[in-house]
């Protein structure tokens, strides 16, 4: 008993620290470039170059402008996307992509905006958002950890659960052995 109680206490602290653990800095490869700038009600509008920027504190819903280039004009084949990666289970969400089609693209950059909406149970989670570009003779990727503002709700639960395995620890190495006979 005293060992499945320390094998579940082990487990909770492993599931904890994977959870929780944050991920790199951010980084920019290659000869593209790229920026983000975020529009959301009640917060100052920020440019974010994941070449000077680590990370970034954003809010629940905005807008991002986004806009990306190579510096390559002409048509060719390229291929390449934009994901978030959320804490298991859901994983890597895909938010955009281009070429996989078999189209080739003639411009040399692309720009729009993005209007995103994450749900609540994320906030306070520190999430990379990574994307990449191939062509012939190029190869490009880049990273940028962004943290939703606020508090997740599953705090609490993990609050209680932990709660719960200390008292059922504290409960195991109080009991006393009882003999038979």
């Amino acid at each position: 008993m005293v060992c499945l109680a320390g094998a579940l206490g082990a487990a909770a602290v492993v599931g904890t620290l994977l959870l929780t653990a944050s991920a790199a800095g951010a980084s920019l490869t290659g000869a593209c470039r790229a920026s983000g700038t975020l529009v959301s009600a009640g917060t100052p509008t920020r440019t974010y170059d994941p070449k000077t920027v680590d990370s970034a504190t954003i809010p629940r819903t905005g807008d991002v402008h986004w806009q990306g280039s190579t510096g390559v004009a002409g048509p060719r084949v390229a291929t390449g996307e934009v994901g978030v990666e959320l804490p298991p289970p859901i994983g890597k969400v895909e938010l955009g992509e281009w070429g996989k089609d078999g189209r080739k693209v003639s411009r040399s950059g692309d720009s729009g905006v993005y209007h995103y909406d994450l749900p609540s149970l994320i906030a306070g989670v520190k999430v990379p958002l990574t994307g990449e570009h191939h062509e012939p003779g190029i190869n490009c990727a880049g990273t940028v950890v962004l943290q939703v503002k606020g508090r997740s709700p599953l705090v609490w639960v993990s609050l209680a659960l932990t709660l719960v395995t200390v008292l059922n620890v504290a409960l195991v190495m109080r009991a006393r052995p009882r003999y038979l006979g």
